[in-house]
């Protein structure tokens, strides 16, 4: 840990007194931390990053690690991200080690592993014991999706661990009032901004900056309410104009570099510029056909939910909501648990409705959560997993609901409880911050943090979205749950929350394995094939290789023939042979490659394929 950050515990007010001394101190702040790697280091070990060939959208960023290696310019072929420090992130590895997408994924690994580290302490100076921050951190680490970008190079990856140490500059700024950490964490925010620009929604946290003491004090010392200067002091004001117009600046220079660069030998704004249209659309369709648009808003804003409720579904088994609404601390509550409890119940079962009943959609609604492999096979002939069934999906849908309303209940608890503080006016409210360590604007961070991503998301979601997009609600969203569980005092030392994490944590390896194996055996076939003196030009290989063996195919059209051109969505230049997970019509089997996915248990087979000659 760097020396001029403190350890969780000597930030937290009196903690110093009651520590533990020597080795096993040390062991208790190391522990955690050493749980998390050995739990990647497991990944690793079942999953297995190795093979040189790309994954999912990655090619699109390791070919421009690729093409910087060799020019030391800076081309990226036709993607809405810009990837600034995630392409120099990846041509470290690759200049030390040479460049492979094996030694990418490695890069993608350590800093998941960064980043799950930053979001421990992150929760430990929220004031969260040991064991909920845990729990919590290899929730966020071992997400199924999280686990999947981990092995590839999608900047998916580098972005949220940047926003992870965004998260936890910030909140031990707050903790230490302190004005350097502050300006730290902003910058951290406009390096995650420069690989997703998405990132920009967390600077509409700068409000809490309001709350905080910037006066210089002793390390470990917290304001009093004497100290507590006027609501809006100058240097509050500051450096929450800083924190807000700063990343907004920088996010609008990312999206005029979008909007104007070329990759490819084509304009990325034929691309970008479509889905930056239809949000500003939607935006003002809000306002011109309110009666329209704003039930769909909130059919989006119960999908969000969804998707961020299943993401940590263990938490719903401590049942942490409950208390909260029904009342735990009745002397904070004064009867705001029946409001919390009624008002989550409604707006969850309004989205429900609308959602099944009127837009006719059941769980996964945008790619399938608890299928990773799809994610793959939708690039290739062929799907290696069936889908599930209406029953499953039916259960899905009830599930995702009930864990939408479980983490729903859980911020307008934390909302409830910070707006009761305003009775006795901003003053009062900004003293009982400061005199507390900072803990009210830690709560706004959370709550302000949490609408950003809820907001962003469901516009997003109406727009053009993928599972792996709500990971940036993820951080919030389980930050609100952390918190919710600190306030009411519910510990996760049941051994039911700690049995679904293991089987979640045990899904997510074994889909990873599936995926992984399965690619392995997939690209095994096309090196064989081109081994057997057959071009690249006359291989349908899927979405990644077509495209890597030559970006120029990016922008054609060409589908193959009916009715193999309604089955992809991926360009192609030949189709004589195939490579499928399943057979098609009309070809034959030149050979196959097996492999074992531990998601079924049971070997699965990549079909070569080659086509019947016609008489």
């Amino acid at each position: 840990m760097p020396a001029s950050l403190p350890s969780p515990e000597e930030a937290l007010p009196g903690a110093a007194a009651c520590s533990q001394k020597g080795a096993v101190g040390t062991w208790r702040k190391s522990m955690p931390l050493l749980v998390i790697a050995a739990f990647f280091a497991l990944a690793v070990a079942v999953i297995s990053p190795a093979g040189d060939f790309p994954l999912n959208d990655d090619w699109s960023y390791g070919e421009a690690v690729r093409t910087f290696l060799q020019t030391g310019k800076f081309v990226m072929p036709t993607v809405c991200a810009a990837g600034f420090l995630h392409i120099l992130w990846g041509a470290l590895f690759c200049q030390l080690a040479g460049f492979s997408y094996e030694n990418l994924r490695w890069s993608s690994l350590i800093v998941s592993l960064l980043g799950a580290w930053a979001f421990y302490l992150t929760l430990r100076y929220c004031r969260l014991r040991i064991r909920e921050a845990l729990f919590l951190s290899l929730l966020y680490a071992g997400n199924p999706i999280m686990i999947n970008l981990a092995f590839g190079f999608m900047s998916d990856s580098t972005a949220l661990a940047l926003v992870c140490a965004f998260f936890v500059l910030l909140v031990l700024s707050i903790r230490q009032g302190s004005r350097l950490l502050v300006l730290a964490s902003m910058l951290t925010l406009l390096a995650a901004i420069s690989i997703r620009q998405s990132a920009v929604i967390f600077a509409l946290c700068a409000p809490a900056l309001f709350l905080v003491n910037w006066k210089p004090r002793q390390k470990g010392s917290f304001a009093s309410a004497a100290e507590a200067p006027a609501l809006l002091d100058s240097s509050a004001l500051l450096l929450s104009l800083l924190f807000l117009v700063l990343p907004l600046l920088s996010a609008f220079s990312v999206d005029n570099w979008l909007m104007g660069r070329e990759a490819a030998g084509q304009s990325i704004a034929n691309h970008y510029g479509l889905a930056r249209t239809a949000h500003r659309q939607f935006l003002q369709s809000l306002w011109q056909e309110p009666g329209q648009s704003w039930p769909l808003f909130l059919a989006a804003c119960g999908d969000v939910l969804s998707y961020l409720g299943i993401f940590s579904l263990p938490v719903l088994f401590a049942w942490s909501a409950l208390p909260v609404v029904l009342g735990k601390n009745r002397r904070q509550w004064s009867g705001g648990a029946g409001i919390v409890l009624l008002a989550s119940f409604l707006i969850t079962a309004a989205s429900a409705l609308i959602t099944v009943f009127q837009r006719h959609r059941l769980m996964p609604f945008c790619e399938n959560v608890w299928r990773v492999t799809s994610v793959g096979a939708q690039g290739l002939m062929g799907i290696a997993i069936a889908g599930l069934r209406r029953g499953h999906k039916n259960f899905l849908t009830a599930l995702s609901y009930l864990c939408a309303w479980h983490l729903l209940a859980c911020f307008l608890a934390l909302a409830w409880l910070s707006l009761r503080r305003l009775r006795q006016g901003p003053a009062s409210f900004v003293r009982s911050s400061r005199s507390g360590g900072g803990q009210t604007a830690l709560r706004l961070v959370i709550l302000l943090s949490f609408l950003a991503a809820l907001g962003f998301l469901s516009v997003e979601t109406l727009v053009r979205c993928t599972d792996r997009y709500y990971l940036i609600g993820l951080v919030p969203a389980l930050m609100v749950l952390g918190y919710a569980l600190s306030l009411v005092k519910v510990r996760l030392n049941q051994p039911l929350p700690w049995l679904a994490l293991l089987l979640y944590l045990t899904y997510s390896l074994f889909a990873g394995q599936d995926y992984m194996a399965s690619n392995r055996a997939r690209w095994l076939c096309l090196n064989r094939l081109e081994e057997s003196g057959i071009s690249y030009k006359e291989i349908d290989g899927g979405a990644e290789y077509n495209i890597v063996r030559g970006l120029d195919i990016y922008a054609s059209h060409y589908r193959g023939a009916p009715p193999r051109d309604t089955w992809r969505w991926w360009p192609i230049r030949g189709e004589k042979y195939i490579v499928s997970f399943s057979t098609i019509p009309d070809y034959d089997l030149l050979f196959s490659q097996s492999y074992f996915s531990l998601l079924t248990m049971s070997e699965h087979k990549v079909f070569a394929l080659k086509q019947v000659e016609k008489p």
